[in-house]
């Protein structure tokens, strides 16, 4: 039997255009739908550095931006992971607290946690579904409550959206076509900020665009991400919501 793409999905790959982007980056805040104050942390590819950053007193908290690019806070304390180890934050009195899994204890009492350098790492909160990350991954301190923001490429996201959210047909050019839709949806909720009083750009919620991590990323995803890259859908010049 042959199989007829939709026609709305004809019409986006017949629209789709080349779209240079001003930053290949995005920052996702993690929505958990009840207040957490322990995570755990296990590298499964990769080596992980564990950046705490302490809260030096008299100052504001610092932007996710300032925080990620290391140019803040120089008494900050690293730990590290390799494939296989863990790391388990806990949110206590003094601020947040750590304890890798060779058994030491880092309990200062920190406002920030940053992880970065390694590929694939594992994310486990109380109550909630496990699930595997990429790219920068950082931990908040709200005095009731952590919070977790991602930031990876846009590209990481749309592979990840689109292997998930467009996972209803094998068709190659059906699957082209949730990509771009993603990749488009993506763009335009980067130039139009929901979140402009927040640490991110992009909730994974409805409110904005859903996000599962990695951890159901296929193959054929990626690849045809990296044929149509840059392509999203415009009119008049401009991004389409």
């Amino acid at each position: 039997m042959k199989f007829c793409l939709p026609y709305f999905l004809i019409l986006i790959l017949f629209l789709a255009a080349p779209c240079s982007a001003q930053s290949d980056n995005v920052s996702v805040g993690i929505d958990i739908t009840l207040p957490f104050q322990t995570v755990k942390f296990q590298a499964l590819s990769g080596n992980w550095n564990v950046n705490l950053y302490p809260l030096t007193p008299g100052t504001q908290k610092a932007s996710s931006t300032e925080r990620i690019f290391g140019n803040i806070n120089k008494e900050k304390v690293t730990e590290y992971i390799v494939p296989g180890e863990d790391v388990s934050l806990l949110l206590v009195a003094k601020g947040i607290v750590a304890r890798v899994s060779s058994e030491k204890d880092v309990d200062k009492g920190f406002d920030s946690v940053i992880l970065e350098g390694g590929d694939l790492i594992s994310i486990e909160i109380p109550e909630t579904e496990p699930m595997i990350m990429e790219g920068v991954i950082q931990i908040d301190n709200h005095d009731t409550t952590l919070s977790i923001i991602n930031r990876l490429s846009l590209e990481q996201f749309v592979v990840s959206s689109a292997s998930v959210f467009g996972n209803v047909s094998s068709e190659i050019e059906a699957v082209k076509a949730y990509v771009i839709m993603a990749r488009t949806k993506l763009r335009y909720l980067k130039e139009n900020n929901k979140h402009l009083n927040e640490l991110y750009e992009v909730c994974n919620t409805p409110h904005c665009m859903p996000f599962k991590g990695c951890g159901a990323n296929r193959q054929m995803v990626s690849l045809l991400a990296e044929q149509t890259l840059d392509k999203v859908i415009t009119y008049n010049g401009k991004i389409i919501n």
